[in-house]
């Protein structure tokens, strides 16, 4: 069955994303790095495992269709695996053989298809929309940032997804959040959107992590995450004890955006995505995954 099916059964499904491990590291210390990642989370309800593709860090990381692979054969739990692909840096050929590839060799058919990070850049692969025209048997994703205006036509999120969601894209995983005012809008817009084009609402997973640390404030906005000045300033106000606050602020986010659907946009199919961004906030994201778990169990048992 595919992923974007059985998200039609889950009212709330719960996703962790978990940070390929070192590509230095020998294959003892990685199958030990995901055993203790899994053993965590197992009893949690966690539907699916989110694998990002990192580029950028100055210690490559592995491929993550190869992590996920591994993660599969650790696993007791038949968790869904999530390969991000970063769709723009090779011609759509070589995108279509990887696809292929991956699906035939790794079992993977869920994917979470990512564009460029500048929109002033010309990249030789295709864009999300064109991989999609080629992509339509698996179950993708996309990236959804709730403030993001496109830079040429200012397009907003809620039409871009609206464009991803005709194209074929089956869910969204949001940027990390601790500013809901853009979301928000996002929802509103995107409701009215659904209802002009008489299209049904996208599962949208809203993503959340912890901060334990100014080091951590300054990646998160880095990653342009958007953090309210009275967040920053009260997350501040606990140095010692950051990473609880952090979780503390972000269960009353989350609660708030959910009141806001129940209220106005009811059909909205929302999930959750925790993430730890980086590994010294791992612990703190199991954490943060146990509140959730609760959360969710509440609300199946709410809906039986």
């Amino acid at each position: 069955m595919l992923f974007s099916e059985t998200l039609k059964k889950t009212p709330l499904p719960l996703m962790y994303e978990v940070i390929p491990a070192r590509l230095d590291w020998p294959m003892t210390k990685v199958i030990a790095s995901i055993r203790q990642t899994l053993d965590p989370i197992c009893d949690t309800g966690v539907l699916c495992l989110n694998i990002p593709e990192i580029l950028d860090s100055p210690i490559p990381k592995m491929e993550p269709r190869l992590y996920a692979k591994l993660i599969q054969e650790q696993s007791p739990i038949p968790f869904e695996m999530i390969v991000n692909r970063v769709v723009v840096h090779a011609p759509l050929s070589e995108q279509l053989t990887w696809l292929s590839d991956t699906h035939r060799n790794f079992h993977i058919d869920t994917f979470i298809f990512v564009g460029g990070a500048s929109q002033d850049g010309q990249y030789p692969g295709p864009s999300v929309s064109q991989l999609m025209q080629h992509a339509q048997k698996y179950s993708v994703g996309g990236i959804l940032i709730p403030h993001r205006l496109e830079k040429d036509s200012g397009m907003d999120e809620a039409h871009r997804v609206i464009q991803k969601q005709k194209a074929g894209i089956s869910f969204f995983t949001s940027q990390v959040l601790y500013d809901i005012e853009p979301l928000k809008k996002f929802l509103w817009q995107y409701h009215e959107l659904l209802c002009q084009e008489k299209l049904s609402p996208l599962p949208l997973f809203l993503s959340f992590s912890p901060i334990s640390s100014e080091r951590d404030i300054a990646f998160y906005q880095k990653l342009q995450v958007l953090i309210p000045k009275h967040v920053l300033q009260n997350l501040r106000k606990h140095p010692k004890d950051m990473a609880a606050y952090s979780l503390d602020v972000v269960e009353a986010l989350f609660e708030e955006i959910f009141s806001f659907v129940q209220k106005f946009t009811p059909q909205m199919r929302l999930g959750i995505n925790v993430e730890y961004i980086t590994h010294h906030n791992r612990l703190h994201s199991y954490e943060l995954l146990r509140k959730f778990s609760k959360r969710t169990s509440t609300l199946a048992r709410g809906s039986e």
